[in-house]
C-alpha cells in the first residue's frame, strides 16, 4: 500500500521534468516554425487582400 503511494509521489515528478525537456525541445523548434507560420499567413493574407482588391476593381 506505502509503495504503491510512495511510486504515485514520484511518478509526476518524473513526468513533469521530461515534459520540461520536451517543452524546451519543443519552444525551440516552435520559434521556427512560428516564424515560417505567421510568414505564410501574412503571405496568404496579402493574396487574399490582393485578390479581394481585383475583384473590386473589375466590378466597378
Amino acid at each position: 500500500m506505502q509503495s504503491g503511494v510512495a511510486s504515485i509521489f514520484i511518478s509526476p515528478s518524473n513526468t513533469l521534468a521530461t515534459v520540461d525537456i520536451k517543452g524546451l525541445l519543443l519552444l525551440s523548434t516552435c520559434k521556427h516554425h512560428m516564424a515560417s507560420f505567421i510568414v505564410s499567413i501574412t503571405s496568404s493574407t496579402w493574396n487574399f487582400m490582393s485578390l479581394l482588391l481585383l475583384s473590386t476593381k473589375s466590378d466597378s
